[in-house]
Order: structure tokens, then C-alpha cells, then sequence
């Protein structure tokens, strides 16, 4: 896909992935997104189309503008009004009157993160709406699919059918991995920098048991982050990189002992499914994970705080292989039989 210039750029295209394998597998397909701005087909992928179900207008994305996110959903549909879709997949829990406007065939829903618990929606009041509003477009959905089973299971969510479990899902390709990685000392996270996703004082015990330890930092840099995560990007064994995707991960990897998967313990992240798990270790990385309980049992995944002795001995083939079960083709595969 191409980005067209009045549409603007793309986001979270991990969670892209799956309406991409969709497209190429000859669907027409419709993504529904929540952050960004829309963007048209490309010649080089004309089956898909991204929305941006909320956006389009400036203040659209803000919890209490049930006005503004309308009427931005009114003019996104009435840019497809010509268009029919074999498929929509949607997760954004805010798009059933979009979804409502459009022409299709199959609405997967795609539950992702427990969006009440961002911080955005931290009254009670805008909480509740996100629970409403997201139960409106599931019940819209012929199949809902979840990212982790701590996710599916959430209290107040009432599915009124199984949710199937697809966690995770990963586009590139597995590479050659070199031999063993040295002393088990170099660290890498990916992701943003956000206050309430990031256990920086977990990350900075880790850093502070070994002189030679050093950790990668490579995302995007958010304003307001507290004290402790200050503390975390100022230290000097941290390097911090601007984000990263693509063969760029594959470079910082080959670098890389671990890859790190350390979250504040919040509610949202006791749901939250981190895709870049699948990242680490398609390259061979093993991870070393905190709080992160949507992750429990998954060869390749170690405590940050006592196992990492254990991550460093793991064979980086056989992660790979973990995660190449988790692909997104063999995702497209299982949601072609609940469809």
C-alpha cells in the first residue's frame, strides 16, 4: 500500500497483518482502524482499504465527542458508498455505526487490548461508553477474535458466543540465525515509551545486577513520562533509537541477547497480548517478560527478574519455530474456518 498525501500516514500495521493476508488471498477487504488517518487503495494492493473510523476530524478520538466521532464516521463512509466488501475486520470498539453505513459480507471484530483501562478512558464515565460501545460492534461481528485468553476472559465483557483465540500474529518471513549469542549481557526493547505500558524500575533492577549489561531502547519517545522512566533513558547503559520495523528489527536483533517485554502492573496491561514477542524471537531473540500474564506458558518467554540464565541458553531455532506456528497465514487460515 501506498499512503496517499491528503490521507496522511499509517499506524499499528502489526495489526494490519491479518486484513493484508486477507487481501493477497483474493478477499476484498475493509480495515477498520482507531488511530491515523484513512487511507484509499493502492494499485499496488487494490482489495484493501484502511479506515481510520475516527480521525478524519481533528477531535474525533477524544472519549467524550460522540458528535464529532458521528459526523466523522458519516463522511469516511460516504467515501465508500460505491464500495462492497467481502470482509470488514474492525478493532476499533467505537465503529459500529460505521460499520453500519458500509456494505459487506463477513464484520470480524478483532479485540486486541481491554481499551477501557487506557489511560484516556480513566473516568468511570468514559470507561463504561467504551464497554457500550464496543459490546455494539461485537454483537454486529459474525466472528469475534481475541488476541490472548486473559483478553477473551475480561469481566464485563459479555461475548454472548465463544471468542476465537488467534494471539498473535506475525508477516516476515524467518531468516537465518547465526550461531550462539555471547555472554547474555545485551538487551533490546521495542515499542513506545509509554509511562503506564513500560516496568521501568523493573528494567533498571536488571540493569543495575551486572555492571556490563546494556539495553537498547528503539521507539518512540512520548511526552509526559514519570520519573522512574526519566531515570530509565538517562541511564548510562541505555541507548536510545528512534522506532523501528521491518529489516531494521532483524538488525538490532542480531545484537541482541534478550528482547523485552517488561509492563507496569495495570489493568490494561494484564489483558494486553505484546506482538513484539513474535518479533524477538522470529529472529532467534528469547524474551524476558514482567507483568505480562497473556504471555504464561509460551516456550521462549522468561521472567526478567530470575530466568534469564535459562534465556540465554535457549537455541534461537527453536524459536523461530515458535514462532512461525504463530504466522499470520496460519491466522488467516483458522479465521477462514469460524468465517
Amino acid at each position: 500500500m501506498s499512503n496517499e498525501p491528503y490521507f496522511g500516514r499509517i499506524g499499528s500495521t502489526n495489526r494490519q497483518r491479518l486484513a493484508r493476508a486477507a487481501a493477497r488471498a483474493g478477499w476484498s477487504v475493509t480495515y477498520l482502524e482507531t488511530i491515523g488517518f484513512g487511507v484509499r487503495p493502492s494499485g499496488s494492493q487494490p482489495d484493501m482499504s484502511i479506515l481510520h473510523a475516527r480521525n478524519l476530524l481533528p477531535r474525533a478520538a477524544q472519549p467524550r465527542n460522540r458528535v464529532f466521532r458521528q459526523a466523522n464516521q458519516w463522511l469516511t463512509s460516504k467515501t465508500l458508498s460505491d464500495e462492497s466488501w467481502d470482509l470488514v475486520i474492525s478493532y476499533d470498539p467505537f465503529s459500529a455505526p460505521l460499520v453500519a453505513r458500509l456494505r459487506y459480507k463477513k464484520l470480524v471484530y478483532d479485540c486486541v487490548d481491554a481499551y477501557e483501562y487506557q489511560p484516556q478512558y480513566a473516568s468511570l464515565e468514559s470507561s463504561q461508553m467504551v464497554k457500550e460501545a464496543e459490546l455494539e460492534v461485537a454483537h454486529m461481528a459474525d466472528v469475534r477474535i481475541a488476541t490472548s485468553q486473559t483478553l477473551a476472559r475480561r469481566r464485563g465483557i459479555d461475548w454472548k458466543q465463544p471468542v476465537a483465540l488467534l494471539e498473535g500474529a506475525h508477516e516476515m518471513s524467518a531468516t537465518s540465525i547465526s550461531g550462539r549469542r555471547n555472554e547474555g549481557r545485551r538487551a533490546l526493547y521495542i515499542g513506545a515509551f509509554d509511562s503506564y505500558k513500560i516496568d521501568a524500575a523493573a528494567l533498571i533492577e536488571w540493569l543495575s545486577s551486572d555492571s556490563d549489561r546494556r539495553l537498547v531502547m528503539a521507539g518512540r519517545q512520548l511526552a509526559g513520562a514519570d520519573e522512574t522512566l526519566r531515570d530509565l533513558l538517562r541511564h548510562d547503559r541505555v541507548a536510545v533509537r528512534e522506532p523501528v520495523s521491518g529489516d531494521q528489527i532483524k538488525h538490532l536483533c542480531e545484537e541482541a541477547d534478550f528482547g523485552i517485554v517488561a509492563l507496569q502492573r495495570t489493568p490494561y496491561n494484564l489483558y494486553s497480548f505484546p506482538l513484539k514477542t513474535w518479533d524477538y524471537m522470529m529472529n532467534g531473540v528469547p524474551v524476558l517478560a514482567s507483568n505480562a500474564p497473556a504471555l504464561h506458558g509460551i516456550s521462549g518467554v522468561f521472567n526478567i527478574r530470575d530466568e534469564y540464565l535459562a534465556a540465554a541458553a535457549v537455541d534461537p531455532q527453536e524459536l523461530v519455530a515458535v514462532a512461525a506456528s504463530h504466522h499470520v497465514d496460519e491466522r488467516l487460515r483458522r479465521l477462514q474456518e469460524l468465517l
